[in-house]
């Protein structure tokens, strides 16, 4: 979960509102971002974008929130792409609640 990388849409609908699971903890560790996720024992090391887009993960965010939010921050990134990717990674680990 190192960095998002620009992949092929994903396919997220812009009003979708990703929340993290309430049990997972996220935490900064010296330089970096943690996800610990206690069901499977995993610890994520997050990049800053990727902990960007996590700390905003609270059910109120869309996905155009985040995307507009990602590019306030880094104007020259393609903002859609990181947020997409990092969700996808979130997802694929488990660690969004999908309810």
């Amino acid at each position: 979960m190192d960095a998002p990388h620009p992949s092929p849409s994903s396919g997220f609908p812009d009003a979708w509102q990703p929340r993290a699971r309430a049990d997972v903890v996220f935490r900064p560790v010296d330089d970096a971002w943690l996800i610990f996720d206690p069901l499977t024992q995993a610890v994520h090391r997050l990049n800053v974008t990727a902990a960007l887009v996590w700390s905003a993960c609270d059910g109120a965010h869309s996905v155009v929130d985040l995307t507009r939010e990602m590019a306030e921050v880094y104007p020259d990134a393609p903002a859609r792409e990181a947020v997409e990717e990092a969700l996808a990674q979130f997802r694929r680990a488990g660690l969004l609640d999908d309810r």
